[in-house]
């Protein structure tokens, strides 16, 4: 068991040792889009919309990692009296994209990662109030780049793999890489 233990180690190390150098880099960026949520509360549909602001950096060709901020709230749902929020968003995710210079510039991207969701969920009189739901994130993306600074993307996300609440979402927006 140790033997695999030590195998597992030296593989990451082996691509890093035999990767050339032009490979690893540091390239930033920051993204805004606007998300469609999905939220099946029970047997109701709720969509509110709500703003997101994503910074990253690539740091193996078109590997990297992000955080994304959704808690710019731009509306809310109600149905049936209960009215539902998506409050406060925060995702960490590793990003693997395509490279898209041999395309145009169009690229596919998947993320994987860890979210966490409060909900605002409301009847007249308050209750349930704020709920958190923490989980596995996973989207899937396209991106055309338009320059080497400018691009805009939609993306697909299964933010919470639960069956009540289930969170997903449809994003547009724009990254700007530095």
């Amino acid at each position: 068991m140790k033997s695999l233990g030590y195998l597992f180690l030296s593989l990451p190390l082996s691509v890093i040792t035999l990767s050339s150098p032009e490979t690893w880099h540091f390239s930033p960026y920051i993204s805004l889009d606007a998300q469609y949520a999905m939220i099946k509360v029970d047997e109701d549909q709720f969509h509110p919309v709500n703003g997101r602001l994503r910074i990253g950096s690539y740091f193996y060709e078109t590997v990297g990692i992000e955080f994304t901020y959704g808690g710019l709230s731009i509306s809310e749902e109600t149905q049936h009296d209960l009215s539902v929020r998506l409050q406060d968003s925060m995702m960490l995710n590793f990003r693997w994209e395509s490279p898209g210079k041999h395309n145009r510039g169009l690229s596919a991207y998947i993320l994987t990662g860890y979210i966490h969701n409060e909900l605002l969920i409301e009847n007249e009189e308050g209750y349930p109030g704020l709920q958190n739901y923490s989980g596995i994130n996973l989207g899937f993306g396209f991106k055309q780049t338009h320059s080497k600074w400018l691009a805009f993307y939609c993306e697909y996300n299964h933010q919470y793999f639960e069956q009540n609440p289930r969170i997903r979402g449809f994003s547009i927006g724009m990254q700007v890489n530095f």
